[in-house]
C-alpha cells in the first residue's frame, strides 16, 4: 500500500528528488521523526579556537589515561577475521554500558555485509590492555556514514568516546572523505570535532491507484500525528 524510507537525510539529492518527484505526481509526501547527526565535511573545520581548547583538554585526558591503564592505540580491524571478534567485542561493551539492545542481529548483519565488502571500517581504541571505546561506519562514494559507537562508560572522566572520535577525524581525513556524520553513542561533547549538523527524517508516501492511496494517507496522518 506505501513505501517507507527511514532515516533519510533531509540535505541529500536523493531525499530531495524524491519530494520533488512527489509534488510533480500529486502525492502526499508524510514525514515522520527526525534526530540529528553531527558531522564535518573537508575544509570546513569550524571554529579553529574551539578546536584548539578541545584538542589540549583531550591530550590531557589521554595523558591521564595512559597513566592509569597503558599507552593509548587504535586499532583498525579490516582483516577478513576481524569482524566477528569485534562484533562480540562491541555487544559486550555494550552491555557492560547498560545498553540493552532489542535487536542486534540488523547491526550484526549490516557490519558483517559491510566489512566483506570492503565498504565498512571497524575501529577500536585501547588503553593497555583494556578496550575503552569501539566504532563502526559505512565508507561509500567518499562519504562516511556512522554505524555505531560506544564507550566504556566506567572510564567515562577520561571521555574515551571523545578520545576515539579524535583518531577516527584523523582516519577520515587521510581516507580523502568529503562528508563524514557520526554514529549514535558519540555525540556529547563533540560539537568542537563534528562542528556540522545534519538533520534525518522517515518518509512514506502512497503507491497504487487513487483509492489506495487515500487508504495509506489517511493511516499516515493518524500514525504521525
Amino acid at each position: 500500500a506505501g513505501f517507507i524510507a527511514r532515516s533519510l537525510p533531509l540535505d541529500d539529492p536523493a531525499t530531495l528528488a524524491l519530494a520533488s518527484l512527489c509534488t510533480e505526481q500529486g502525492r502526499l509526501l508524510h514525514r515522520g521523526p527526525s534526530i540529528i547527526r553531527r558531522g564535518r565535511s573537508a575544509g570546513r573545520p569550524g571554529d579553529p579556537r574551539a578546536a584548539g581548547v578541545i584538542e589540549k583538554r583531550l591530550t590531557q585526558l589521554e595523558a591521564r589515561l595512559a597513566a592509569r591503564l597503558g599507552p593509548v592505540r587504535l586499532a583498525l580491524h579490516s582483516r577478513a577475521g576481524d569482524c566477528e571478534p569485534w562484533l562480540a567485542a562491541f555487544l559486550a561493551l555494550e552491555r557492560g554500558a547498560g545498553i540493552a539492545r532489542r535487536a542486534a542481529e540488523p547491526l550484526r548483519t549490516a557490519i558483517r555485509e559491510g566489512h566483506r565488502r570492503g565498504a565498512v571500517r571497524l575501529v577500536s581504541l585501547s588503553a593497555g590492555e583494556t578496550i575503552v571505546a569501539m566504532s563502526g561506519w559505512l565508507v561509500a562514494e567518499r562519504r562516511g556514514y556512522g554505524l555505531a559507537c560506544v564507550h566504556d562508560t566506567r572510564l567515562a572522566a577520561y571521555a574515551p568516546h571523545r578520545l576515539l572520535l579524535r583518531r577516527v577525524t584523523a582516519l577520515a581525513a587521510l581516507e580523502g572523505l568529503t562528508r563524514f556524520d557520526v554514529g549514535a553513542g558519540c555525540h556529547p561533547g563533540t560539537e568542537a570535532l563534528w562542528p556540522e549538523t545534519r538533520e534525518f527524517a522517515d518518509f512514506a508516501l502512497a503507491i497504487g491507484g487513487p483509492t489506495r492511496r487515500a487508504l495509506f494517507d489517511r493511516a499516515m496522518r493518524s500514525h504521525y500525528s
